[in-house]
């Protein structure tokens, strides 16, 4: 089947570069005109950011009635999440992103979680994508978005994890981290923060032709130096309000008018108990002083009288 690639610029490859002292190639886009567009992009291999929209569970029971007799069902499950760029705070300072060959900004990114199921090849991740394009279905075109998906392949044991935290305790905020992700692009710049990045899924995708001279291809989409993924559980602690009457005739009223929750009529009655505890300490130590005194004062009469 033929996909229409929705793009509008031309993508080049060059080592003519200005400034062969920061870089030897470099790839650029041009008009139809032929006018070059933007500057310089080489690859970016500092961190960017995302954060997740939103997070689910997918858990699928499948069956087949075809092949082979007694067929057992296959269960698969996965977590996928939505992803937007840049921190949870960050407010128009996430750089914007889009697919060689195109001014469009991309607007679909998914995180999707795999158990691995290839132990010698490690834990790892690897992001796939694809610029929109047009397709016919039984004579009806369908176009899809410009699309990168994030894939993590993570150990039985840590998959387990995640799913059961995810099922039993959402996280109220999940964050991703990537750095060295081949195929993402930007100009060159001494900071390690960019505003935009281009993205090069492969060279047919985005009609980029190499000069046969070359010797290496240009790093397309796949994979991934370095990555790091953030689940935070945040949930706000009940904290009943501070009421410390003088004695015990408020903390009375308060429950008798049933203006206080069960969490604050413990807490009250709690330190009204300690408090009565305190005042029969203080009154017995009172009796006990009372009583050697008296029996001082019956001492000295009785030496008294003996004389």
């Amino acid at each position: 089947m033929a996909l229409d690639y929705q793009l509008d610029r031309k993508v080049h490859f060059s080592t003519e570069s200005q400034y062969q002292s920061l870089y030897k190639w470099f790839l650029y886009e041009t008009d139809d005109a032929g006018k070059k567009i933007d500057r310089d992009q080489i690859p970016w291999n500092w961190n960017l950011n995302f954060t997740a929209l939103n997070i689910e569970l997918v858990e699928e029971l499948s069956l087949s009635r075809y092949g082979e007799d007694n067929q057992r069902p296959e269960e698969r499950t996965h977590i996928r999440a939505k992803l937007r760029p840049g921190y949870a705070n960050e407010d128009g300072s996430a750089p914007f992103y889009s697919m060689f060959g195109t001014k469009r900004i991309i607007e679909s990114f998914e995180l999707v979680i795999f158990e691995n199921t290839e132990p010698d090849k490690g834990e790892r991740c690897v992001l796939w994508g694809s610029p929109s394009y047009t397709t016919e279905i039984d004579f009806h075109e369908e176009t899809t978005d410009d699309t990168i998906q994030v894939t993590l392949l993570i150990s039985p044991e840590r998959f387990a994890h995640y799913v059961d935290k995810v099922r039993n305790h959402p996280p109220s905020l999940v964050s991703l981290r990537l750095g060295g992700v081949s195929g993402f692009y930007s100009d060159w710049s001494p900071a390690i923060f960019t505003h935009s990045i281009k993205v090069l899924t492969n060279l047919e995708d985005h009609g980029l032709a190499m000069p046969e001279d070359v010797g290496f291809t240009p790093p397309v989409l796949g994979a991934v130096e370095e990555y790091a993924l953030f689940f935070f559980t945040k949930r706000e602690c009940y904290a009943p309000r501070s009421v410390e009457p003088d004695d015990g005739e408020e903390i009375t009223a308060l429950l008798e008018e049933k203006k206080l929750s069960p969490a604050e009529e413990s807490v009250l009655l709690q330190r009204n108990t300690f408090k009565l505890s305190l005042e029969t300490v203080k009154r017995l130590k009172q009796l006990t002083y009372a009583a050697w005194t008296i029996a001082v004062i019956l001492v000295i009469l009785a030496l008294t009288k003996i004389r």
